[in-house]
């Protein structure tokens, strides 16, 4: 399960936007927007055991799986 912050970052990538947006989007240094990136992928990766090699992987196989 994603936290609350986790859930916004991945929002904001699905958009498109890169870390230092993010960071300013919600008031967060850019390491931290890394950091959850990073955690995002993992627990994608946990959820599904494929390689993420890019960014954009959290945010398709997330959309894959809340489409019905």
């Amino acid at each position: 399960m994603l936290s609350r912050r986790e859930r916004d970052i991945l929002y904001l990538l699905a958009q498109g936007r890169t870390d230092k947006q993010i960071a300013r989007s919600l008031g967060l240094g850019e390491a931290t927007v890394k950091f959850h990136v990073a955690a995002l992928s993992e627990t994608i990766r946990a959820a599904r055991p494929r390689p993420v090699r890019s960014r954009a992987a959290p945010t398709g196989r997330a959309r894959r799986r809340r489409s019905p």
